[in-house]
């Protein structure tokens, strides 16, 4: 049954593709079109290409600026009372934080473990630190790699 099928499909497709036309298939567009086209394209190109290059700009021209002329200042005088020297001020540098320090490998006060978890998506750079010294005298400020 698919035999006898495919055999009528094959000579339909042969009985339809034999009634081609007489006359030959002309061309939609021309070689003489073509290089038409190809010349008003280049001159497309050079016209920006020339439309895009700088010009040049004259130098400004120069104004006349009259000098002032030299008049006679009459400058008074005056008796000023006496300055008194600045008064001295102290000036006191404040140290470098104490707890600004490196954490040594042994840590003599009581350690806690502390989680951060990120949870906003971003990056982040935290440190964790002491504001004032412990009652061992330990002040440390511990950076942390970058979070994810």
């Amino acid at each position: 049954m698919q035999q006898k099928f495919l055999l009528t499909l094959l000579a339909a497709m042969l009985a339809v593709s034999a009634c081609g036309g007489t006359e030959a298939a002309t061309p939609a567009i021309s070689a003489e079109d073509i290089a038409a086209t190809a010349v008003a394209e280049a001159w497309v190109l050079l016209t920006q290409t020339a439309a895009a290059m700088p010009t040049e700009t004259p130098a400004p021209t120069a104004t006349f600026t009259p000098q002032p002329t030299e008049t006679a200042q009459v400058v008074p005088t005056l008796e000023l009372l006496p300055t008194l020297p600045p008064a001295p001020v102290d000036v006191v540098a404040t140290p470098t934080s104490e707890c600004n320090q490196i954490p040594v490998p042994e840590p003599k006060g009581q350690l806690v473990n502390v989680e951060f978890y990120n949870t906003s998506g971003g990056s982040a750079n935290l440190s964790f630190g002491m504001n004032s010294p412990n009652d061992k005298g330990e002040c440390f400020t511990i950076p942390s790699p970058k979070m994810r």
